[in-house]
């Protein structure tokens, strides 16, 4: 009888086949005081997501190593913060927080530099999560989000699409095509495992198909904080969302559901500007994320799943377990976001998705 898969075998099983969410500001929002071991300039989104980072890796970074971390908030304007950076004489940013397709687009303009971590045990982390211009640090579920008081249980994307069987007000992310292809795809009768790789077919079979729902948006959000009060405010009753914040408002009382059936799992990950000034801080930083043990601080924080395949193991709550996309059974309900492809037809894609919405 064959012996019973650990969280860890399981996930590093369902991955082997796997591969490789938006709000800008600028300036400096807070310096970690460290003792003169000099310092790492690192780039995110704010709100909840830069707090998490903060305490479960920048200040105990900083504890630990003497080096000053300074917080700048760019972002879904990083790479073109770096592309103007090294236009006016060199990069002020070591690392920008961003979705998995920056390495591939990033790499491409020549904005980044390559992630060397020799000393890493790559075989700890999840398959997709690492590749040589990006470093996943989390996993964010996206998928379909609702208010259990307004309308029934959605089973998965053909229940979204199904406005008579699920009657209610809708909302989806109008800033970006990547996911809604897939979504579209599942709500068309394809099997998750069967969305990949991305046809010239599939793509027009899935634009056919998201002219069905349209009708049936009442709102094309454009930010994650506006997505998020819509479904707090009840002003929509179902919307494409993601597992963090929901879980959040979840804990504050809010009616609002998470369906991981057909949610595209993506990683969150870091990239390396190119010329960073503090470049040999940054690999450190990274290297000290890269530990079980402050990615799974960062999880209980915010809910999202960690990388290092190790870090599941030091969760002991069952209620953070059940909420992360990297939990087993979520994990296998759900597409990962295959980051690779995007980087490489975002740009192609973007004016025909951007043309759809606001037609």
């Amino acid at each position: 009888m064959p012996g019973k898969l650990t969280r860890r075998a399981l996930l590093k099983s369902a991955l082997a086949a796997g591969t490789g969410a938006l709000l800008p500001s600028s300036g400096i929002i807070r310096a970690a005081r460290a003792q003169g071991r000099g310092r790492v300039v690192i780039s995110s989104w704010g709100g909840a997501i830069q707090q998490a980072m903060r305490k479960a890796f920048f200040d105990p970074f900083t504890q630990e190593s003497g080096i000053e971390v300074i917080e700048q908030t760019y972002g879904g304007q990083g790479l073109a913060r770096v592309k103007a950076q090294l236009g006016e004489g060199g990069a002020q940013v070591d690392l920008l927080d961003g979705p998995p397709f920056w390495s591939v687009i990033g790499r491409g303009q020549g904005l980044l530099d390559k992630i060397e971590l020799p000393s890493l045990s790559r075989s700890d982390f999840m398959a997709g999560a690492l590749d040589e211009y990006a470093f996943g640090y989390g996993t964010a579920a996206w998928g379909i989000s609702y208010n259990r008081q307004a309308t029934r249980a959605p089973r998965d994307w053909r229940d979204f699409w199904d406005t008579k069987g699920f009657k209610g007000r809708r909302a989806m992310f109008g800033p970006l095509v990547a996911r809604h292809l897939e979504y579209a795809l599942m709500a068309d009768g394809v099997a998750p495992k069967d969305v990949y790789p991305l046809s010239d077919a599939k793509i027009d079979r899935a634009f056919k198909k998201l002219a069905e729902i349209k009708p049936a948006i009442n709102i094309w959000y454009q930010t994650g904080s506006q997505g998020e009060q819509l479904l707090v405010d009840k002003e929509v009753d179902m919307a494409e969302f993601f597992n963090g914040r929901l879980y959040f408002h979840q804990d504050q009382g809010a009616p609002l559901e998470f369906v991981w059936n057909g949610a595209v799992m993506n990683f969150l990950v870091w990239v390396l500007a190119k010329g960073a000034p503090n470049r040999d801080n940054a690999l450190k930083f990274l290297s000290f994320v890269a530990r079980p043990e402050p990615q799974a601080e960062f999880a209980k924080i915010v809910y999202y799943g960690p990388t290092n395949t190790k870090a599941l193991d030091l969760i002991k709550d069952q209620k953070t377990l059940v909420r992360l996309p990297t939990y087993p059974a979520n994990f296998a309900k759900q597409i990962v976001l295959d980051g690779r492809w995007w980087g490489e037809n975002l740009a192609k894609l973007g004016p025909r998705w951007n043309q759809f919405v606001s037609g």
